[in-house]
C-alpha cells in the first residue's frame, strides 16, 4: 500500500509539473502567465464598450498609454504579455485589445488567448 502511495504521489507530482509547462489554458487562473499593469482586471476590461472616448479608456485600464506618448496616437492598445509566472510555469497567455478608429472612439475589444 505504501508503494502505491508513494507512486501515486510521484505520478501526480509528475503530470503536474508536465502540464505547467504544456502552454495549455488554466481555467481556474487564466491570466496566472500573463503580465498586465497593477490593477489591470479582466472585469475592468470587459467594461470597455464601443464608442467610449481614448481618454475614458485610459482612465479606465491601468497600463494605457499617456496621453503625450506616440502610443496614445495608435489605433489599437494592447494589454498583457507572455511570462507572467516568471519561469515557474509555462501556460497560455492573454492579450487584450482596444481598437480605435481615426477619431479615438473605441471600435471594438478583443480577447485572444496564445498557446505558444
Amino acid at each position: 500500500m505504501k508503494v502505491l502511495t508513494v507512486f501515486g504521489a510521484c505520478f501526480l507530482v509528475l503530470v503536474a509539473f508536465l502540464l505547467t509547462r504544456s502552454e495549455s489554458y488554466f481555467p481556474l487562473n487564466p491570466t496566472i502567465d500573463t503580465q498586465l499593469a497593477e490593477g489591470f482586471s479582466e472585469e475592468l476590461f470587459q467594461q470597455v464598450e464601443p464608442g467610449m472616448a481614448k481618454a475614458e479608456v485610459a482612465v479606465m485600464l491601468p497600463g494605457s498609454p499617456e496621453p503625450e506618448s506616440t502610443l496614445w496616437k495608435e489605433t489599437t492598445w494592447q494589454y498583457g504579455n507572455d511570462g507572467g509566472c516568471n519561469g515557474w510555469c509555462d501556460l497560455a497567455w492573454i492579450s487584450f485589445s482596444v481598437q480605435f478608429d481615426q477619431a479615438g472612439v473605441v471600435t471594438k475589444t478583443s480577447r485572444q488567448v496564445f498557446m505558444d
